[in-house]
């Protein structure tokens, strides 16, 4: 029998001829079901036949030989005769649990230095048993420890050795209770690239490491106006280990299901249980969507048809469900000609679930806007966080249910009266009235608060989030006295200001705000670190960044934390009067400083899984 499963652990199905029948259960000559053994439960799954018909399968079992296996039919369910042709296929989402599991136990055993006497892989949980006499284990340091290996994106690989090989290096056994199997010649090894390396017959994730991209254009960068309208979609994979290797193009391309081609611009997607892409919608022109969907599989590098969906949608949001169904809703579909300038169309209010390759309708939510921010809440529910001014969960979506929109809370966002907050804000007696918003409705804040007298009461404003183009947009005559906070300012010192020069050069004497600095700042450290590496390895160069304080022109002594975070000074900026500006950008004059440790969380209350006490990576 041929077990495909040994060499690639991502095939679902296979074609193969019934062998033999008996008590025990069916054996097949090919068969991607992985049988019990090693800890990690038998597949479960279907052979399906010629007519349509489905065998049950309810576990795999080893035979008498370790190339046998034997198919144990589901009670009540009838075997098929000797010859038959099935499609054997397992469920794939369990399947995935249980190799993601037990993935995460080999890393375990890197983590955890001791013999291995037992253990089990199950569905959504898993167990291995340790021979530590004197050890004593921290939990915490141990989930931070297999956190950062999984962040690391590690290759994993099986390899075969010979029965010598193995015999002349014991080490490589870390299971007491359970010996590989040997003297068939060769053994097979799980390879964690420079975690773990260990004899194992069982299935694993595989990284990919790749990154999968397409366009509006082909190929990309095409300047030309008559590719904005393409309706195809060239997909591309780029490999991060080789950024200096042009992608290369999927192995197909995505179609509709009746296989035209499809542009997958403006469409929405999100990942499936089983690690597969689902892509709904798409480009036809602008504001008109194709009601298509298709699936990417990154362990095959195939793009695969799915259901049609009730209109088109362009600009959609698609959500996996807790349960694993996938939930899609807005877009805008074609409503008359598909052709500029006028692209007719209509918002698509029905949300749609995928459930047994059928899209099935939900509730209407009339006014629903193009790509809402939805997200899957603690409780299971839907949460919409935005673009609308009101939050809404959609709730009550189990199977054979509609769902029911329900608001929450609304927010004031892009505001042009912010009367009724500002008079509320006052009538409070508070000596400070900060503006937790940013951008437009700051400057809309800092206009309106100017013009009911505020300051002229004694109020003094303070600015969560804002720049120094917000104040300049204000005016200094409305904006004095403001607060504001920032790690850097283009007239703090002499390096300040030297930098500012120059961007202002080449900015058509634009004044830098922190945020250019900050960009600045970063992609420099980042690069002088790699430099120093002698590697482009991003977690090489990161542990690099931690090792010491960087001496930095713009924002002073910086250190990057083991969570991340860049502690620095922070500026306590006032805007000024008019008649103390100079320039248009002599807005700010600093009246306060707050040291890194003053002005950031402290590392210990962070909660990052990044943090270990032992080492400062």
């Amino acid at each position: 029998m041929q077990l495909l499963f040994r060499d690639d652990a991502y095939a679902r199905s296979c074609p193969a001829v019934v062998t033999a029948v008996d008590e025990s259960g069916i054996r097949l000559d090919r068969t991607v079901f992985y049988p019990t053994g090693g800890g990690q439960p038998g597949d479960t799954g279907v052979l399906r036949l010629a007519d349509g018909g489905t065998i049950a399968i309810a576990d795999a079992l080893k035979g008498a030989t370790p190339d046998d296996v034997i198919h144990v039919l589901a009670p009540g369910a009838s075997p098929p005769a000797v010859g038959t042709a099935v499609t054997a296929e397992i469920d794939w989402a369990r399947r995935h649990r249980l190799m993601r599991m037990h993935s995460c136990l080999h890393l375990l055993c890197s983590v955890i230095t001791g013999d291995v006497t037992g253990g089990q892989v199950s569905d959504g949980k898993g167990r291995l048993d340790f021979n530590l006499p004197d050890a004593k284990l921290d939990k915490d340091n141990i989930e931070a420890e297999l956190n950062r290996l999984i962040a690391e994106d590690h290759a994993v690989r099986p390899r075969w050795i010979s029965d010598e090989e193995l015999t002349t290096h014991p080490e490589l056994v870390r299971t007491m209770s359970v010996k590989p199997p040997m003297g068939l010649g060769r053994v097979r090894l799980l390879e964690i690239e420079g975690v773990d390396l260990q004899p194992c017959g069982g299935t694993h994730v595989l990284r990919t490491g790749k990154v999968l991209f397409w366009g509006r254009r082909d190929p990309p960068g095409t300047p030309d106006f008559a590719s904005l309208n393409q309706h195809a979609t060239h997909a591309f994979i780029w490999d991060p280990d080789n950024p200096l290797t042009p992608p290369t193009p999927t192995s197909n391309q995505p179609t509709d299901s009746q296989g035209n081609p499809v542009n997958l611009f403006c469409s929405g997607h999100t990942f499936l249980a089983d690690g597969r892409l689902l892509v709904a919608g798409g480009h036809l022109f602008d504001s008109q969507g194709l009601n298509a969907t298709t699936f990417y599989d990154p362990a095959t590098d195939t793009w695969s048809a799915g259901p049609a969906m009730n209109h088109g949608r362009w600009y959609p949001t698609a959500v996996t469900l807790p349960d694993g169904r996938t939930f899609v809703c807005s877009g805008s579909y074609p409503t008359g000609p598909l052709q500029p300038p006028f692209n007719a169309n209509s918002l698509n209010n029905i949300s749609q679930v995928l459930e047994n390759g059928v899209w099935n309708d939900l509730t209407n939510f009339t006014g629903l806007p193009l790509f809402p921010r939805l997200h899957v809440a603690p409780n299971g529910n839907l949460f919409m966080s935005g673009p609308l001014a009101t939050s809404y969960y959609f709730e009550n979506v189990g199977h054979g249910n509609p769902g029911t929109w329900s608001p929450i809370a609304s927010r004031s966002i892009n505001n042009a009266d912010y009367a009724s907050f500002i008079l509320q804000a006052d009538s409070s007696g508070a000596d400070v009235i900060a503006f937790a918003t940013a951008g437009g409705d700051t400057i809309n804040l800092i206009k309106q608060s100017s013009e009911f007298g505020l300051k002229q009461n004694g109020r003094t404003f303070a600015a969560l989030l804002t720049t120094t183009n917000d104040v300049e947009s204000s005016g200094l005559a409305v904006a004095q006295g403001l607060i504001i906070t920032q790690p850097f300012y283009w007239d703090l010192n002499e390096a300040s200001r030297a930098w500012s020069a120059r961007f202002s050069e080449r900015q058509h004497q634009q004044s830098p705000t922190a945020f250019h600095a900050g960009v600045y700042s970063s992609m420099r450290a980042y690069l002088e670190a790699a430099l120093a590496a002698g590697t482009n390895d991003a977690p090489s160069i990161i542990r690099k960044l931690k090792e010491k304080p960087i001496d930095d022109d713009l924002f002073g002594p910086v250190v990057v934390r083991p969570d991340g975070r860049a502690i620095h000074n922070m500026y306590i900026l006032k805007v000024k009067a008019p008649a103390a500006s100079k320039s248009k950008w002599d807005l700010l004059e600093q009246v306060g400083v707050l040291t890194g440790s003053e002005a950031f969380r402290p590392l210990e209350e962070g909660g990052c899984s990044l943090v270990e006490p032992s080492k400062n990576n």
